[in-house]
């Protein structure tokens, strides 16, 4: 019976974990899509590393947390363990490099909120597949 419960709540962590990393995907892809794009126009981006690839990235992470969830246990944890450090050095660069890189200071600490969000969402994954994986 405590088995039962355990792997109930690790299961519905690991899907909150999942649309967390989805949506941390997606809007990482809107932010590096726009901001590339405004530079192509001529004008500052959001931060200081966005591009079209970093955008693609984003999105490709996005599908392939959805497709290796049930399927590919371990893939999905690796590359929840990559978004995991991808947005912790984000953070990192958002105290360590210039502020006057981001358009504004509001915009900069967006990018840690999201990343940060991204940075718990992809631990949780971790932690709760890990778990599932002992429990079953």
């Amino acid at each position: 019976m405590e088995n039962q419960y355990d792997e109930a709540s690790a299961s519905g962590y690991s899907r909150a974990a999942r649309i967390l990393l989805v949506g941390w995907g997606v809007l990482c892809c809107a932010w590096n899509a726009y901001g590339a794009a405004q530079i192509a126009s001529g004008r500052p981006a959001l931060g200081p590393t966005a591009t079209f690839a970093g955008a693609g990235v984003a999105l490709v992470l996005a599908i392939l947390f959805v497709v290796t969830f049930n399927r590919w246990p371990r893939v999905y944890k690796t590359l929840a363990i990559l978004a995991a450090l991808l947005a912790v050095v984000t953070i990192w660069n958002a105290f360590m490099l210039d502020p006057s890189l981001w358009i504004s200071e509001a915009w900069r600490w967006a990018g840690v909120l999201l990343n940060a969000i991204g940075a718990i969402a992809a631990t949780t994954a971790v932690v709760a597949s890990s778990h599932e994986t002992k429990v079953t």
